[in-house]
């Protein structure tokens, strides 16, 4: 659904380095931080991994042009990098691990000679992979330091960084999307965790290992949970395939967990690793097969929503049908009367966060509507799968507040203080991540933090970690879920028009096509279910690349929970 954004012993081999560079854990720190569905793989262009064929080192060849060789081989992962391992010193290439992540990159590096064989490699990066497939897209600067040294009369590099660089589109070949799932601490929903591994048969082992490790830092303990125990292991060096089916052999040390953590645990590699031809996963302890029964009442995966829209004209709220608005039972009525100018649905609960001139007000059935925020400069509010009301001005960054059913409030203090304001707060269906759309000295901010809930489930902080994404250019106006793993943006352009960016979290953004000026943005089920509500009060659909025109004369569309 998304793409990626982002010496030499002839003139080729320098152009050909451009298209890698390895990256140091010594001398740069590198930042941490799919559609994609049940664990499935984003297919590569081509069928199976991709195959560069670099030269090994020439006689001859200088400390820089040993150097650059090294970074145009560290492209191919077959046998182990074994051709980029020729350019390093027998110590060297025994010990230098090219899976320790990935620095993406755009533009050429360049090389600084150091004197006394220390070279530099300076890298304008786009975004970074660590270990365990986690991506995070940024600018900055890297450095790496190389150490060379003469063996048998030939330079070899003797000290390097862990790591590779790879160009954009080279990263575009090795590489495949896939999510890993987890669950929310009270295990009724799963929570998608995307990932990237090299393409090959070692793909669903470094799935595992990676599932195993634990989920991506803005996801870790307490805002999601993982069925697999602390320190569990394959018990085999690899996972294998076979008859369709993938063999999971853990360390014996689980076949003494309970029937219902093993349940979980299946079900996480079988929604994390089915996908192609691999339509099962059976789970092995030490070697023996485990007798599990089906999980009958399981968590969901929270990536649909009302497929209808809702909406209010002026006099009614409720659901467009046919260029009608037909009133909600139990709440229309009451949203319409408090003259809304924004509107956020639970559907499935009949519930609605409501902003009007005098604050926010929550509606429910059979009740009065509740006031729960009435601070000036309120932006559009959001309903969680809790029932909890998120609220914040537009100058105040760096509080939110959220209101239980009962009209008890609860503040958040965010850590927010790079930020001079915000347009737009979205929560994720499962509750675990929020968005957050807004501005930091006139530059548009685009990231989603982890929400951490006390043992009643009521949010109480937010995660310090958290994934910085691409917002389009213009100024902040709004944002939202696009389903359950990536967000939609919407900026107003210096022209007067709209930019929307849509970007899978933990993965890469595209910049969709421009409607006209446009107020709010709309999730749904996917791409294909964004709206988009306009000044002039026409809501636009996405047909392919064009936005088209389903209905005027609206005045506010709700966000679904």
């Amino acid at each position: 659904m998304t793409r990626p954004r982002f010496c030499s012993l002839s003139r080729l081999l320098s152009v050909i380095a451009v298209a890698a560079a390895l990256m140091t854990t010594g001398c740069a720190a590198i930042p941490t931080a799919g559609e994609v569905r049940a664990g499935e793989a984003v297919p590569n262009r081509d069928q199976g991994p991709f195959a560069f064929s670099p030269a090994g080192p020439a006689a001859g060849a200088s400390a820089t042009e040993i150097l650059r060789g090294f970074v145009a081989a560290a492209v191919r992962p077959q046998d182990r990098y074994s051709v980029a391992r020729q350019f390093l010193t027998t110590e060297l290439a025994a010990t230098w691990d090219p899976q320790a992540s990935v620095v993406l990159h755009e533009s050429p590096n360049e090389v600084r000679e150091e004197g006394n064989g220390v070279l530099e490699l300076d890298v304008e990066a786009v975004g970074s992979v660590d270990r365990q497939g986690v991506f995070a897209q940024q600018n900055y600067t890297s450095s790496m330091q190389f150490r060379l040294v003469q063996v048998a009369g030939e330079w070899r590099i003797a000290e390097a960084p862990d790591g590779v660089v790879l160009l954009r589109q080279t990263f575009e070949r090795l590489y495949t999307q896939r999510t890993l799932y987890f669950f929310d601490p009270s295990f009724a929903n799963l929570v998608p965790d995307v990932r990237w591994f090299t393409a090959g048969a070692d793909q669903p082992t470094r799935a595992v290992q990676a599932l195993l490790a634990g989920p991506a830092p803005i996801l870790a303990s307490p805002v999601s949970a993982s069925a697999f125990p602390a320190g569990v292991s394959l018990a085999k060096d690899s996972v294998i395939a076979t008859s369709g089916r993938l063999v999971v052999d853990l360390d014996a040390s689980i076949a003494g967990a309970d029937t219902l953590a093993l349940q979980r645990m299946r079900l996480q590699l079988t929604r994390s690793l089915v996908s192609g031809s691999i339509v099962g996963v059976e789970l092995r302890a030490g070697g023996s097969p485990l007798d599990i029964p089906e999980l009958t009442d399981g968590p969901v995966q929270q990536s649909q929503t009302d497929p209808r829209v809702a909406v209010g004209d002026g006099t009614t709220f409720g659901w467009l049908v046919s260029g009608q608005v037909q009133t909600i039972e139990g709440i229309g009525s009451q949203v319409a009367a408090l003259s809304p100018t924004a509107v956020a649905l639970d559907a499935a609960s009949g519930r609605a966060a409501v902003l009007t001139g005098a604050g926010v007000y929550l509606v429910r059935p059979n009740s009065e509507p509740l006031l729960v925020d009435e601070r000036t400069g309120l932006i559009p509010p959001v309903l969680d799968s809790r029932g909890y009301v998120w609220t914040m001005p537009a100058g105040e960054p760096g509080r939110i507040q959220v209101a239980a059913l009962d009209g008890s409030v609860t503040t958040i203090e965010t850590g927010w203080n790079d930020l001079s304001s915000v347009a737009s707060l979205g929560v994720s269906r499962d509750g675990t991540r929020l968005l957050l759309y807004g501005s930091s000295g006139g530059v548009p901010v685009l990231r989603v933090s982890g929400v951490i809930r006390d043992a009643d489930r009521r949010p109480v902080a937010l995660t310090a970690e958290r994934f910085e994404l691409v917002a389009p250019a213009g100024s902040p106006t709004s944002a939202t879920w696009a389903d359950d793993m990536s967000v939609a943006s919407l900026a107003r352009t210096e022209s007067g028009g709209s930019a929307v960016m849509l970007q899978t979290v933990g993965g890469f953004a595209d910049q969709l096509s421009s409607p006209e000026a446009a107020s709010a943005i709309l999730g749904g089920s996917g791409e294909a279910s964004l709206r988009v509500l306009t000044d002039a009060g026409d809501l636009l659909v996405l047909r392919g690349a064009v936005w088209q025109t389903s209905a005027g004369g609206i005045r506010y569309a709700a966000n679904q929970r």
